[in-house]
């Protein structure tokens, strides 16, 4: 009713007013050029988050009645929880056996085939059972058993979306929630859009209740369960075991084994599980119970199709009890010398305790850095290693004691006349850093393509390698019109080959960070990125306005500097990202000033946009309007 009135007063005004004084308004309005305007959004944002907390809130609950008292606590309905048992986000660690299998694998391109045909790497994609439930209450509590009856359950695809499978109901919004907006409860409601909007799904989900709350009130939640098979020669005591999940929308619980492993949301980003005291030899079984609603889902209110399930990759991996753990690789000029190039490379490792406490052997770490041609450029070691203090990711609570140290260490040499890299040749080097006792042993491999690239700001010009750019750019969802958000690669390449024959140079990743081979394609093609924080709180809204309603919240500012952070140290190594974004249209708050200065301090080698908090904010460093006229940008620009 009310949008059908706004459609209304919008038709009147156009028909009524000059178009082009309508635009102005609103331009101006927008993009905060008016100090009374911009002093009236700020009234007016107060006046809004005053408005939901005493009226509209209170309206929800005594209507629905969907908070009981014991249920604060729940992890999927508490901002204050985004992990538990969740490790620190990392770069892509591929667990290479020798310097030649990283060598093979970066060489002429990477692929989905060569990823999973690595010998430390067990992929777990395939059929999965598969149970829908119309709630969490609804899900039997002993369901994590070994020994639970499941003949009668369906089988789903993993990686997909369930809706895509034919089970429960796609929805589709632009700004507004698809349930009554109560942070951090998301629960759809019978007689809501969902249920107004959609046909039946050709799957029944299991509805038996005697509950009169449970019918009404709907979170469907999944629960998937699959077995894997360890040997001997996969299976020892000198390995660690690591269990991935790229992607699960919008929150999920982990066990193997009978055993609680851990809870993660943030359905855009890995979360990844250490499983070294769960597994045993033989089969291992796993159960994982995934909710379609979440608190998380407040943050993630993009202009697209709500889908949800396990629609990224899963697979285990293993190292030593030794290893690589991250890396964050960086690329400079000279300045005194403008055809010198400095590669700086922080390296972390990690040691198990029981390792650590007993070891006497000295580590070394070599660095070698080769050409397209797999040609040796440069060669470097270090064996000065320093301890380092454990940081838990934002948001993230861990239940059992953390029985790991961490060490780093700082390698840096120039490389003379290298190949640079961008969309117009983006050339590309392989970094193999391998761990080595005093022996020359080899303990564990990581490597990654380097594209010597440089990103600044000058004169108000965005300079990359010293030249100033014209981004030529789209917006690209991840999408498949078939099968949601479960993308493969065959449809990636196409995008960008679409995007390169019309003379593209540009990805803005809209709005969430993509599975990590769109960006190694990216640097392999020669596309500039814009990496995007997974946050958008369009639903809070005034004035066409997204308010910083959340993002002031200190409530939910965990929740949202652990979206950003997370994003850039798994990114952080393509050189194809120039620009970090802290998300879209969610307002400007204490949440985003917060997560400027931690990107800024963390990554100084790329700029950052963002564009909720108009174009005179602390918040950027690029003027980056949404739908501006070409004279706008002039005035801004001004």
């Amino acid at each position: 009713m009310f949008s059908r009135v706004l459609e209304v007063i919008v038709h009147v005004l156009v028909e009524c007013v000059n178009y082009h004084s309508l635009l102005f308004v609103y331009e101006s309005w927008a993009f905060r050029t008016s100090s009374v305007l911009r002093m009236l959004l700020c009234v007016g944002e107060y006046g809004y988050t005053l408005f939901f907390n005493t009226i509209v809130r209170e309206h929800v609950h005594v209507a629905h009645k969907s908070v009981d008292k014991d249920e604060d606590l729940r992890d999927w309905e508490n901002p204050q929880i985004v992990g538990r048992n969740r490790r620190a986000s990392h770069c892509p660690l591929y667990a290479f056996q020798s310097a030649e299998e990283c060598v093979k694998f970066w060489l002429g391109g990477v692929s989905v085939a060569k990823r999973r045909s690595l010998k430390n790497v067990k992929f777990l994609n395939g059929l999965w059972k598969f149970k829908l439930f119309q709630s969490p209450k609804h899900v039997p509590e002993d369901f994590i058993s070994s020994d639970f009856p499941d003949p009668e359950w369906a089988s789903i695809v993993v990686p997909s979306n369930w809706q895509c499978e034919g089970w429960d109901k796609p929805i589709y919004t632009n700004f507004q929630y698809p349930f009554p907006m109560n942070p951090p409860i998301a629960r759809t409601q019978k007689n809501d859009t969902e249920s107004k909007m959609m046909p039946p799904a050709k799957n029944q989900q299991d509805t038996t209740t005697n509950s009169i709350e449970l019918e009404n009130e709907r979170n469907p939640t999944a629960v998937y369960k699959r077995s894997f098979k360890l040997d001997s020669a996969c299976l020892n005591s000198k390995l660690r075991y690591f269990l991935v999940f790229e992607g699960v929308d919008s929150a999920f619980h982990l066990w193997v084994n009978d055993s609680f492993v851990g809870y993660s949301q943030d359905s855009k980003l890995p979360a990844e599980f250490e499983i070294t005291d769960e597994v045993r030899h033989g089969i291992n079984e796993i159960a994982v119970k995934v909710y379609r609603w979440s608190d998380g889902s407040y943050l993630e209110d993009q202009d697209q199709w709500w889908l949800s399930g396990i629609f990224r990759d899963v697979y285990l991996y293993y190292k030593p009890l030794d290893h690589i753990s991250d890396y964050f690789l960086k690329t400079q000029v000279c300045h005194d010398n403008k055809n010198v190039w400095r590669l700086v490379l922080d390296i972390d490792m990690c040691s198990s305790s029981e390792s650590y406490l007993r070891s006497d052997v000295k580590s070394c770490l070599r660095v070698r850095l080769l050409d397209a041609n797999s040609r040796a450029v440069h060669e470097a070691t270090v064996d000065d290693f320093v301890v380092k203090k454990f940081t838990k990711d934002f948001g993230t609570h861990h239940d059992r004691p953390v029985k790991e140290v961490y060490h780093t260490a700082h390698i840096e040499f120039d490389v003379s006349n290298p190949a640079e890299w961008s969309p117009e040749s983006p050339s590309l080097y392989i970094c193999i850093i391998c761990l080595e006792n005093e022996s020359g042993e080899l303990l564990d491999c990581e490597g990654c393509r380097v594209g010597f690239r440089h990103v600044q700001i000058s004169d108000r010009r965005l300079l990359i390698n010293n030249k100033a750019i014209i981004i030529k750019g789209v917006n690209r969802h991840e999408h498949c019109p078939h099968n949601g958000k479960a993308v493969d690669e065959s449809l990636m390449i196409r995008d960008i080959i679409l995007m390169k024959q019309n003379n593209f140079n540009a990805v803005r990743m809209s709005h969430y960070p993509n599975q990590s081979h769109f960006y190694d394609l990216c640097d392999e093609y020669g596309l500039y990125v814009v990496d995007e924080s997974n946050i958008e709180t369009h639903g809070f809204q005034f004035g066409l306005h997204s308010t910083s309603f959340l993002a002031d919240d200190p409530a939910w500012r965990d929740a949202h500097l652990s979206r950003t952070t997370r994003m850039v140290q798994r990114d952080k190594n393509h050189c194809c990202i120039i620009m970090w974004s802290l998300g879209n249209e969610s307002g400007c708050g204490g949440a985003h000033h917060i997560m400027y200065n931690w990107v800024h301090d963390y990554d100084f080698t790329r700029v950052i946009q963002y564009e909720g908090g108009g174009y005179k904010t602390d918040c950027t460093d690029i003027i980056c309007p949404m739908y501006a006229s070409p004279a706008m940008c002039y005035t801004l620009d001004a």
